[in-house]
């Protein structure tokens, strides 16, 4: 395997293991509940990264099916949902060559973005909503009183 693409797939594996530890224990009120009513609740975080995990995977293998938002649904079958299509972007760039990825692909209507630079911006984006994960589970815990050290030890 490309050195780089595993880095890629090591820091990708990282970041969806600190989310699912950062979701552990969450209930459906959590997962619908936002800090202001303007805030995106969990719920919207998770359909925003599953509809980019299905659109990453299909630009990888050459098609573009758009970002659509991901259809509502609880937060296990959302879970089960963001795993498969974790595991089928992983499995979609773990076979490519980092040397080969220089080329134009789309991203988003009528603009284009460098293969291996959305390959780089992925994990990163996975990350930063892995934060707004924590902030809004942070925040429910200090305002209900529970203990966030269940969902984030760290």
């Amino acid at each position: 395997m490309d050195p780089k693409i595993a880095l890629l797939l090591e820091m990708e594996r990282s970041v969806w293991g600190h989310i699912w530890q950062n979701l552990t224990g969450l209930t459906e009120e959590e997962y619908r509940w936002r800090p202001l009513p303007q805030a995106n609740d969990i719920n919207w975080i998770l359909r925003h990264l599953a509809g980019y995990e299905r659109y990453c995977g299909n630009v990888v293998r050459g098609g573009n099916v758009g970002r659509a938002q991901w259809p509502d649904a609880p937060f296990p079958q959302i879970k089960r949902d963001l795993e498969e299509l974790a595991a089928d972007y992983q499995g979609a760039i773990a076979p490519l060559r980092w040397d080969d990825l220089t080329y134009q692909v789309p991203y988003g209507p009528g603009r284009t973005r460098r293969l291996d630079d959305l390959l780089t911006y992925h994990p990163l984006h996975t990350s930063g909503h892995r934060f707004q994960i924590r902030y809004v589970r942070g925040t429910h815990a200090r305002v209900t009183g529970k203990d966030k050290r269940v969902f984030d030890p760290g």
